[in-house]
């Protein structure tokens, strides 16, 4: 079982450093039959991860 944080969702979402080598492991993952979940909480820190991004424009990649 693989549990994402918002920082590897983030990576799914915008393109940027990490971003292909995210995108490449959850789609082995989903085709080896791997489990895929999350917590709760990962939405709403992704979401305003990716508002900040794009909206402010204040998130640097350390932060994701």
């Amino acid at each position: 079982m693989k549990v994402l944080n918002a920082s590897f969702l983030v990576k799914l979402v915008l393109d940027g450093e990490g971003s292909e080598e995210a995108e490449r492991s959850i789609k082995d993952w989903i085709s080896g039959g791997e489990r895929v979940c999350t917590v709760d909480l990962v939405i709403p820190e992704s979401t305003n991860a990716i508002w900040r991004q794009n909206v402010l424009g204040e998130l640097d990649r350390v932060e994701c």
